[in-house]
């Protein structure tokens, strides 16, 4: 599998494209700002594993902040279905690690905003 990822990466990713490593935690939107001060062009995001725990509201806003910032990039990101959410729901253990978004349909996220 790390294959395909290195693949993947490759025809994504330039080669000599900077890693701005930002990992482990969501970055508010003062720090998004110095990031695009620093590297005006980033062309990918990846947000593996993070949104689950956001809201709608914080992932939209996030996405938004992110177009906003950085104009035409892309950004990759798992999500689970609202059923599957209510299932790791109810087998997670913890409550207080409740998952919080999920995605119906990929395309409802246009209708948060046209950029997406």
């Amino acid at each position: 599998m790390r294959g395909h990822r290195v693949q993947a990466r490759a025809l994504l990713v330039q080669e000599d494209a900077p890693d701005i490593g930002l990992y482990n935690r969501v970055v508010p939107p003062d720090e998004l700002a110095a990031v695009a001060r620093e590297v005006p062009r980033v062309d990918l995001f990846v947000a593996e594993g993070v949104f689950y725990f956001l809201s709608g509201e914080q992932v939209r806003k996030l996405l938004q902040q992110v177009a906003d910032t950085f104009p035409g990039a892309s950004i990759v990101f798992d999500a689970q279905s609202p059923l599957f959410l209510w299932f790791s729901n109810w087998r997670q253990p913890i409550a207080r690690a409740r998952l919080k978004f999920a995605v119906r349909r990929p395309s409802d996220l246009a209708t948060w905003d046209a950029r997406f």
